[in-house]
């Protein structure tokens, strides 16, 4: 995200975002304010980190702020409310009603804490309803409608790779459910 983005973003976001120097301050309902600091790299590359005020979303009541590493990004969804984060890898994908949002790291050899994950943000709170790893590389192919996620494995510790899958809610939980592969002739 460059420098001239982040203007735009804090102008359209008037004073309930603001930007001093190395500072990202943020308006809360209840009085507060919630810090993002950058980090000088102090000739050390790998503690360099950067913030840039993305936005304010209405439909989940979040602002999103976007944490630059030198091999890794994040994306901080922070309540307006009460000031709580949550913090999903790059890149991100939100669902058509704007409520949901799922993170497939591009990188998993940064972050293999998780392959896929979905939060609803339903009510106003964050909600994780699925977390999955099983060591393949995933990547977002579409949100098909709420409740329906395709997604393909581009590199796989499994026989059957490559392959698509959907995530899919099914009796009010998510299923990934691979997709039947092609006989090949």
């Amino acid at each position: 995200m460059t420098e001239e983005v982040e203007r735009t973003c804090l102008a359209l976001a008037g004073n309930l975002a603001v930007r001093n120097g190395n500072t990202i301050s943020l308006s809360l309902d209840n009085g507060q304010k919630k810090f993002f600091i950058n980090t000088p790299c102090d000739n050390k590359p790998g503690a360099c980190r950067s913030f840039f005020f993305f936005g304010f979303n209405d439909t989940i009541n979040r602002y999103v702020v976007l944490e630059n590493w030198a091999d890794a990004s994040y994306n901080h969804f922070v309540s307006k409310t009460d000031g709580k984060t949550v913090e999903l890898r790059e890149p991100v994908y939100f669902s058509p009603s704007g409520k949901q949002v799922v993170s497939i790291p591009a990188n998993e050899l940064i972050d293999s804490s998780y392959d896929i994950k979905i939060y609803d943000f339903e009510n106003g709170k964050a909600e994780l309803k699925f977390l999955f790893y099983n060591q393949d590389d995933w990547e977002f192919v579409s949100w098909e409608k709420s409740g329906l996620i395709k997604v393909r494995v581009v590199e796989a510790n499994s026989p059957n790779h490559p392959y698509t899958a959907s995530l899919q809610m099914v009796d009010d939980r998510w299923r990934l459910i691979e997709d039947t592969p092609s006989k090949k002739d």
